[in-house]
């Protein structure tokens, strides 16, 4: 809901959601007495025979349970938001993913039961549960890519479907929303990590992609290359050369592969050029 003056219309679609899932029909409510719940409101509940029970103007302590689960649902936004380092403008999806996962709790009210599970009579599940605001590998269809261009694209996750069947994402490269299924979470990183791992040497590396050494799924973006990145592939065929290695001296490990290719590159062509001389 975009504007107060569409409250009619949400309502609208929240009764036939609850009379279809319960089987009851809707009998009360109990609203602030705010403008939007003025008006063409008032008559819609009339018409429908539902008891509108309006609370007096600027007394919040009548409509306690509502105004203390705004503040719960507040607070808990504010802290998503800080926590995965993400702008106020993601306080929508913040809301839903926070409303998502108290359906999911259990409450005191409920004797400790989970309130989807009493709602729809059935068990919950938390397999599909993850952090929000972490980072995920999204995998590109077909469609939208180039045979030479990467399978998957870095996204935040920013909350779920209406159902457990796909995840929402924000690509912060194309600045998109993303839906989908086929994902790899990496719950320990935020956007921050990928706007770090971007301001990296990237793509001119002879050994496929290499999103740094935080990262170990590279090989997902390019099937046809045998290692992770390039530090895997200089340990590997050069013995322990960087066993004392660290991801906390990042930059001095881009130091070194830059030293050792360029010295790669230069023996590579004074060896041509000494073949080339013998021969001709």
């Amino acid at each position: 809901m975009k504007a107060k003056d569409q409250v009619l219309g949400v309502f609208k679609q929240f009764q036939v959601s609850v009379e279809r899932e319960t089987g009851k029909k809707l009998k009360c409510i109990c609203t602030d007495n705010s403008d939007e719940y003025c008006g063409p409101f008032d008559e819609y509940c009339r018409q429908q025979g539902i008891r509108y029970q309006k609370t007096p103007l600027k007394t919040t302590q009548l409509n306690g349970l509502a105004e203390r689960m705004n503040k719960t649902l507040m607070e808990r936004v504010r802290y998503l938001l800080s926590e995965a380092k993400l702008s106020g403008s993601f306080w929508g999806k913040a809301l839903y993913t926070d409303a998502h996962v108290i359906n999911l709790s259990p409450v005191v009210v409920l004797q400790a039961d989970v309130p989807n599970k009493v709602w729809y009579g059935k068990d919950v599940s938390y397999n599909h549960l993850h952090v929000f605001g972490s980072k995920a590998f999204v995998h590109v269809p077909k469609d939208e890519r180039s045979k030479l261009d990467a399978k998957i694209r870095e996204c935040i996750f920013i909350g779920y479907g209406h159902d457990e069947f796909y995840y929402r994402f924000y690509d912060p490269v194309e600045n998109k929303l993303v839906i989908t299924h086929y994902v790899i979470f990496v719950e320990d990183e935020t956007i921050e990590d990928i706007n770090k791992i971007s301001k990296h040497w990237r793509g001119w590396f002879w050994f496929g992609y290499d999103p740094g050494p935080h990262t170990d799924m590279s090989n997902v973006a390019n099937s046809n290359c045998h290692y992770n990145n390039v530090k895997d592939y200089i340990t590997n065929e050069f013995g322990e050369i960087l066993s004392s290695y660290s991801s906390h001296n990042w930059y001095q490990y881009n130091i070194f592969r830059f030293l050792f290719f360029s010295m790669f590159k230069y023996a590579l062509f004074t060896y041509l050029l000494s073949v080339l001389t013998i021969y001709l």
